[in-house]
């Protein structure tokens, strides 16, 4: 395994608002159609005003008899992990809700992080367009449109679309550091998979110099030393990922090889506990 494997569009919809990703991890790993749906109320049927509102122009309108909600069809759709039908879907969502409402791109995003190639457009129309609200849709939007390139292993194309428009908000001194580390590894994940290793080591280095407290940070900085056979860096990147109390499995694992490899028995037997643990709630 590279990285963590994201197998639910909905965790991944939690991470990418919470946290960003860790990079690259899923590059080579399978994908799988969401289990759940993401928070009912994002897309529970709306009333006739409401439903209306976000339409281009902003008339309402009365609905025809047989007339299906766009949203329910959609939720209705995504929960059966039916992607198809959810993409086909989309255009009807847009005509109700706006091109930049946050639920469209949202619904739009979900599809995207999932590796839906056609649910791209949308997002980076609205990148484009600057259109996006500063704050967790830009973050999810961004986030999504990232995952999109590691998921078809289309990185070198993701990192010549989107590093136009990532570095800006990581060169941002205006901008919050936290959303800038936030933005850094993103721009990592693509860099890593492109093969350009300098560069997303460098823009590593800025994510955990804005973001000190984040693990996943110093995990993917350890990755990305461990593929230039950097051993020591990459141990003592990990090091500090375990220190942040870090109880993802996959950093587990990951520093528990690079502790065996270099004899580490004290932290090798700390990480072994950890997992037991973790293993323990899980059960």
């Amino acid at each position: 395994m590279d990285l963590i494997n994201l197998v639910s569009v909905v965790g991944l919809t939690i991470a990418v608002l919470v946290l960003g990703w860790t990079v690259v991890g899923a590059r080579r790993g399978t994908r799988t159609p969401a289990k759940e749906q993401a928070k009912e109320e994002r897309l529970e049927v709306p009333s006739d005003r409401s439903g209306t509102e976000g339409a281009a122009g902003g008339h309402s309108a009365v609905h025809p008899v047989g007339f299906q909600n766009p949203r329910r069809r959609f939720r209705d759709a995504f929960m059966r992990g039916d992607t198809e039908s959810a993409i086909e879907i989309l255009p009807a969502l847009e005509r109700v809700l706006g091109p930049t409402h946050s639920e469209y791109l949202m619904s739009a995003g979900t599809l995207a992080a999932a590796g839906e190639r056609r649910a791209l457009a949308p997002l980076l129309r609205a990148l484009d367009a600057n259109a996006v609200p500063n704050g967790p849709e830009l973050r999810f939007v961004l986030a999504s449109a990232v995952q999109n390139y590691v998921s078809t292993d289309r990185e070198r194309e993701g990192l010549d679309r989107l590093k136009a428009i990532l570095m800006p908000y990581v060169d941002d001194g205006t901008q919050p550091d936290e959303f800038r580390a936030y933005v850094a590894n993103q721009l990592a994940m693509l860099y890593f998979g492109a093969e350009e290793t300098d560069s997303a080591l460098r823009t590593l280095k800025v994510a955990v110099s804005l973001g000190s407290s984040e693990p996943s940070y110093y995990y993917n900085l350890s990755v990305v030393h461990e593929h230039r056979g950097e051993i020591a860096e990459a141990v003592s990147a990990v090091e500090r990922c375990i220190e942040e109390n870090t109880s993802d499995r996959d950093h587990l694992l990951h520093a528990l090889g690079l502790f065996r490899q270099v004899g580490n028995v004290e932290l090798v037997d700390e990480v072994e506990r950890r997992l037991e643990t973790a293993a323990g709630r899980a059960g």
